[in-house]
């Protein structure tokens, strides 16, 4: 299929839709418009698993009529193994999930880690956070270790630097102060005689002389023996008297995961002389995460049934953003019904995956050029910045043009069905892949780029200039 030859209507098609996609019209913030049904089911399968909503279930939410139908999707969902694989994705970029540099958890680590933050989705965030802070063990079977064996420098000053950064969304260009950092002055690894293995435990020989006592990240002295590993006492202050900075940080990252900007940007610089735009929601939401128990999903809840999330669109408080560089590419294989198979050079031999979502990939040196392309993170900061959700010449271009998506559409076993049938297949195509049904002047666009050719190049034109529409791309 060569997009040189694609006949004048499709083009006409492609540039109608990009002009004028319905992303919805900008409402007022004190009383914003609710999103339809359609723009619902595909904003929480996007935004709370990283995927399109399965076509019979979209089918089957938009023929409901149950006045509860929007709570049910959002427990299902919550409830499904596709939400550990999105809890999953948004951690392994916070822990720099990733075989090589400069992570180096080597693919047995990367693996053991995404295995453990998987499993870890149904753990109350506060035991979650314990787990991490106080891990020992390999490597490799000990997945938890992962967050410190990630970070590039073994030093107790960037161990400080990471706990602050990833559990309390502070960071700062000074070192951390000693007696914080003292917190991790014994932490060691040592190898096992296994290729690349590691073990992390407490050496108490190796503190130094003349190192402070250990004290939370506010300067709150821990009350730990001599000798002794102070990380389960941060771990309780972290969950104690810390909790509102611990349960403030997740419920900001949440709400920007969600709504496309948190209530304090950058998110990951939550600080006295950066206040959130609006304090008594974000303290408000911390309140509904630890009286939950610390349960995320009771937090996610709440987002998703708020009217700000549900809002159409625009400035609302629903921010309009391309898809995430994993989340497009999954739109795309889940539209075709054509998925990607990885391959891994890391480490030698070459070895081929097995067809998983870009979201479930449990390692990030796994990649191709449409992720990197698409602004996927080298994980080698815990930055939320580096990844990039900003639109280029260049991805549309690939959307365009590239001979990965022009295969996806070659390959697609719905396409290939449709060719065979004579019904009019406008309401398929849309509900696949822009996740609604057309309205009367696409039924007729459709129509007309129908009549008079060949039905399968046809059809696959028809997908392609919706797969390159705006409203496709983004989250909206």
């Amino acid at each position: 299929m060569d997009s040189s030859t694609r006949h004048l209507g499709t083009v006409v098609i492609l540039l109608a839709f990009c002009l004028a996609v319905g992303l919805g019209a900008a409402e007022t913030e004190k009383n914003p418009a609710r999103c339809d049904d359609a723009t619902f089911l595909r904003r929480l399968h996007l935004d709370a698993s990283g995927c399109l909503p399965p076509y019979q279930a979209l089918k089957g939410f938009l023929a409901d009529r149950r006045p509860d139908r929007r709570e049910r999707a959002i427990d299902a969902l919550l409830a499904s193994p596709a939400y550990a694989d999105w809890w999953a994705w948004r951690w392994s970029d916070l822990l720099r999930v990733k075989a090589e540099f400069p992570s180096n958890l080597w693919p047995l680590g990367a693996v053991a880690t995404h295995r453990w933050l998987r499993q870890s989705a149904a753990l109350p965030y506060d035991r979650f956070v314990t787990a991490l802070v106080t891990a020992n063990g390999s490597g490799f079977s000990d997945g938890v270790v992962g967050f410190y064996r990630a970070i590039p420098e073994r030093t107790p000053g960037y161990y400080a630097d990471a706990v602050a950064l990833v559990f309390l969304a502070q960071r700062s260009d000074a070192a951390p102060a000693p007696a914080f950092a003292a917190c991790f002055a014994g932490l060691a690894f040592k190898p096992t005689g296994a290729w690349k293995e590691e073990i992390l435990w407490w050496n108490p020989a190796l503190i130094p002389a003349g190192t402070p006592a250990p004290a939370a990240p506010d300067g709150t002295p821990l009350a730990v023996a001599a000798g002794a590993d102070p990380r389960p006492a941060l771990a309780a202050w972290l969950t104690g008297p810390g909790r509102q900075d611990l349960a403030r940080a997740l419920a900001n990252r949440t709400w920007a995961w969600l709504n496309g900007r948190g209530l304090v940007e950058p998110v990951d610089d939550l600080r006295p002389g950066n206040p959130p735009s609006d304090p008594a929601l974000l303290d408000q939401l911390a309140a509904t995460l630890i009286d939950s128990g610390w349960d995320h999903r009771a937090l996610l809840r709440a987002i998703l049934r708020s009217a700000t999330w549900q809002a159409e669109a625009g400035n609302s408080g629903y921010a309009i953003r391309r898809l995430s560089a994993e989340v497009l590419l999954d739109a795309l294989s889940s539209a075709t019904g054509s998925a990607d198979r990885w391959t891994s050079q890391i480490p030698e031999p070459f070895t081929v995956i097995p067809a998983l979502p870009a979201v479930a990939l449990p390692d990030g040196s796994i990649s191709n050029t449409f992720l990197e392309t698409f602004g996927r993170p080298g994980r080698s900061s815990a930055l939320a910045a580096e990844r990039s959700d900003a639109p280029s010449v260049l991805q549309a271009q690939r959307l365009l043009t590239s001979e990965q998506v022009q295969q996806k559409i070659v390959r697609s076993g719905w396409l290939k069905r449709l060719a065979g049938e004579s019904t009019d297949p406008a309401d398929e195509l849309w509900l696949r892949i822009l996740c609604r049904p057309p309205t009367a002047a696409e039924r007729a666009r459709c129509a007309v780029a129908l009549a008079g050719g060949e039905r399968r190049a046809a059809l696959d034109d028809l997908a392609w200039a919706l797969l390159n529409t705006t409203e496709f791309s983004t989250a909206h």
